[in-house]
C-alpha cells in the first residue's frame, strides 16, 4: 500500500465541481486580463499592503514596466524591516516559539488548515524559520545582501535550524506540500542547503506512485498545490522560465490528467498548471488552452474579475486567484527578473 494511502486513513473523493466545462467564454483572455489589471489597479488602495505588493511584482514580472517599482520599493522596505526586528530579538528566551505559534494561529477553521496545522505542531519553530527564509529570499530577489554583517545572526540562526527532519516528514508533505517546496528552493537561493533531489524523490514517493482515486479533497488539492510550486519556485515566481525535461514529470502529470484535475479543484490552482507550462517554454500546449478556458468561464465580464462566491468582490481575499488568472490570460513575450530595486542594505 503507498505511504499516502496509509496517511490518509481512506478518505473519500469529494469532487468540487467549480468549472462548468459546457459554458462557453463570454469574452476573450486578452480582454479578460486587461479587465483583471485595470480593476485592480484603479482598486488598488483597497487591497493590504502584501497583497497589493503580490499582485504588482507578478505584473512587473511580465511586463518589466517601471511604473511598478515604487510599490515594490515600499514592500521591500517593509519586509527589510520586518527581518532587522526578527535579528533584533532572536536572543530573547521564547522569542522563536511565541512569534512561530502567532504564525500557526493564523490557520484558518477549514479541513485543509486544520490538518496542516495539526502536522507542524510537531515542529513548533518551524513556521519562524519558514517566515525568516521568506524574508531573506525576497530581499535577495530584490537586490538586499543576504549575507550583509546586518543579518548575520538571524541567517547564521537558518544555518543551524534542522530544516532536513522537517522536509522528510512525510505527513508534512502531505498536507503542506507547497510550503515544503517553497522551503526547499528558498533554502537553495540564499545559499543554507540544496534538499532539492532529496525531497523531490520523497514527493514522488509520496505523490505519484498511486492513482488520484486515494486522495480525498484536501490531499488532491494539496498534491497539485505542492506539483505547481515545484516548478513556480524553480523559476524564482515567474523571474525565468525552468527546463522542460527537468520538470517533464510534473508536466506530464498535468498534462494526463487535466480534465480531472479542471473538474476537482479551483481556479488558483487550474491557473498554476497552466503557467506551469508558460514557465517551461510551451506557450502553445493543449493544457494552456483548457486552462485558460476554464478561467474564462469563472470570469464576469460585469464585475471586471473572477468572483468569489461567499464574498463576491473581497478584493484581498480574490487577489491571488485574479493575478494568477491574469499571468495566464495574458500574452505576454517573456519574464523579467528583479527588479533590484535596493542595492544597499
Amino acid at each position: 500500500m503507498n505511504i499516502l494511502r496509509c496517511l490518509l486513513g481512506g478518505l473519500l473523493i469529494v469532487t468540487s465541481g467549480c468549472v462548468s466545462a459546457n459554458r462557453p467564454p463570454l469574452i476573450s483572455a486578452e480582454a479578460a486580463a486587461e479587465q483583471i489589471k485595470h480593476f485592480y489597479e484603479t482598486r488598488g488602495d483597497e487591497l493590504e499592503p502584501q497583497k497589493r505588493a503580490h499582485f504588482k511584482l507578478r505584473l512587473y514580472r511580465s511586463s518589466g514596466d517601471p511604473k511598478y517599482l515604487e510599490d515594490i520599493q515600499r514592500y521591500a522596505q517593509s519586509l527589510r524591516s520586518y527581518l532587522k526586528i526578527h535579528n533584533s530579538r532572536l536572543s530573547e528566551p521564547r522569542y522563536v516559539e511565541t512569534t512561530a505559534l502567532k504564525l500557526l494561529n493564523k490557520e484558518g477553521p477549514g479541513q485543509k488548515h486544520q490538518m496542516r496545522r495539526r502536522v507542524l505542531e510537531r515542529y513548533p519553530e518551524f513556521p519562524f524559520y519558514h517566515r525568516l527564509i521568506y524574508l531573506f529570499y525576497q530581499l535577495k530577489g530584490l537586490g538586499f545582501d543576504v549575507h550583509s554583517p546586518l543579518f548575520k545572526t538571524s541567517y547564521e540562526a537558518l544555518q543551524k535550524y534542522d530544516f532536513r527532519s522537517v522536509l522528510r516528514d512525510r505527513e508534512i508533505i502531505a498536507y503542506y506540500a507547497a510550503g515544503a517546496a517553497t522551503t526547499v528552493y528558498h533554502l537553495k537561493s540564499i545559499g543554507i542547503a540544496d534538499f532539492e533531489a532529496e525531497f523531490l524523490k520523497y514527493f514522488q514517493e509520496l505523490f505519484m506512485a498511486d492513482p488520484d482515486v486515494h486522495l480525498g479533497a484536501v490531499e488532491y488539492e494539496n498534491k497539485l498545490y505542492g506539483l505547481t510550486h515545484i516548478i513556480i519556485a524553480a523559476s524564482d515566481y515567474y523571474q525565468h522560465e525552468v527546463p522542460a525535461e527537468e520538470f517533464r514529470w510534473v508536466l506530464d502529470y498535468f498534462s494526463t490528467n487535466i480534465n480531472e484535475i479542471l473538474s476537482r479543484t479551483k481556479w488558483d490552482v487550474i491557473a498554476e498548471v497552466g503557467l506551469c507550462f508558460r514557465l517551461a517554454g510551451m506557450k502553445n500546449h493543449p493544457v494552456i488552452s483548457k486552462t485558460r478556458g476554464a478561467i474564462l468561464r469563472g470570469f464576469d465580464p460585469e464585475k471586471g474579475m473572477i468572483p468569489g462566491k461567499m464574498n463576491p468582490l473581497d478584493l484581498n481575499r480574490l487577489e491571488h486567484r485574479n493575478i494568477l488568472s491574469y499571468l495566464l490570460l495574458k500574452d505576454f513575450d517573456r519574464f523579467y527578473s528583479g527588479p533590484v530595486v535596493v542595492g544597499e542594505n
